[in-house]
């Protein structure tokens, strides 16, 4: 079995830095690096202030020195590279295309997941290239928010950024959900729920299993209906975990947790429905169970699939 500490080390050393097949960097390379895109390339996109024009996403300065990463994780404001060169936001990809061209660097245009990831020289290694990945985004605050990853240097959590993530997400897909029509065999054939996106923040739609020939296994998101409802962090918070809880304290699976575990979560009546979808989507990644579930709910073992985890 894959454990827990196993699972996290696989996920810092080995993510990312397949787009422009570069080399693994250790974090004093990754530093050099990023110091070098804040002086020589990111202010040709009109970047020049840290925070609000671009900031580090995930796990980079958050590792032991000799850790590596895959890549570096930068949002970029679409906003101040629009204005820069004088281009919609829609064309902000582009723009950054041009840029690398410009300046001859290697790079890779993702445009399903509007990501630019580029190949930086690393200093004293001719030939070797770090990945730096640069992501446009409408909402800086927001792309920090949802992009945090735990200093694992200072113990902040025992767990990567994806287990807050995704266990918000469930909560989301799942809380105030309403059954919109049912079918003879009162089976559930609409509803309206809300998901929460890691680019489009939280959105609201209508999910039908209406099909040609009856009822469909999964239910498909009628476009039309979709809207958006928010990516403020705060407001996120507010939605899945109910008032009184600051977005800035909700960082990590434990704090996400024991809201979700207190007695005034507000969508406790789906409680378990939710971890086991929770368990699904972590299986879906290969990710061990945290031990907080296990504890907490190993009366539902024969339920939920769950077995412990050897947290060492």
């Amino acid at each position: 079995m894959k454990t827990l500490v196993n699972y996290i080390n696989e996920s810092l050393v080995l993510e990312g830095g397949k787009a422009v097949d570069g080399t693994p960097m250790t974090q004093p390379v990754a530093r050099q690096i990023f110091a070098e895109l804040e002086r020589d390339f990111l202010p040709k996109l009109g970047l020049v202030n840290r925070g609000t024009d671009y900031a580090t996403l995930g796990s980079f300065n958050k590792k032991k020195d000799d850790q590596t990463s895959g890549d570096i994780d930068i949002a970029v404001s679409v906003e101040a590279i629009a204005a820069h060169f004088g281009v919609s936001v829609d064309a902000v990809e582009e723009a950054i295309v041009a840029a690398c061209e410009k300046e001859n660097l290697r790079y890779k245009h993702s445009k399903g997941i509007h990501l630019v990831s580029l190949a930086w020289p690393i200093p004293g290694m001719e030939d070797h290239y770090g990945q730096v990945d640069l992501m446009p985004s409408d909402n800086m605050e927001f792309s920090t928010w949802i992009y945090h990853s735990p200093d694992f240097t200072k113990a902040e959590s025992k767990y990567i950024g994806l287990y807050r993530n995704e266990l918000m997400r469930v909560i989301c897909r799942k809380a105030d959900r309403k059954i919109l029509s049912r079918n003879e065999q009162d089976e559930v054939m609409e509803y309206e729920r809300r998901a929460l996106d890691y680019s489009e923040g939280i959105t609201q739609a209508i999910k039908s299993h209406v099909g040609k020939k009856g009822r469909t296994k999964h239910a498909k998101t009628l476009k039309e209906t979709k809207k958006f409802i928010t990516k403020t962090p705060q407001d996120i918070i507010d939605f899945i975990f109910g008032e009184g809880h600051k977005a800035s304290e909700v960082m990590t699976f434990e704090a996400a947790y024991k809201i979700f575990m207190s007695e005034d979560f507000p969508w406790a009546k789906d409680r378990l429905e939710m971890v086991e979808d929770y368990i699904e989507e972590l299986e879906k990644r290969n990710a061990p169970i945290p031990t907080e579930l296990y504890d907490d709910w190993k009366d539902k073992t024969d339920k939920l699939n769950m077995n412990p985890v050897e947290n060492n």
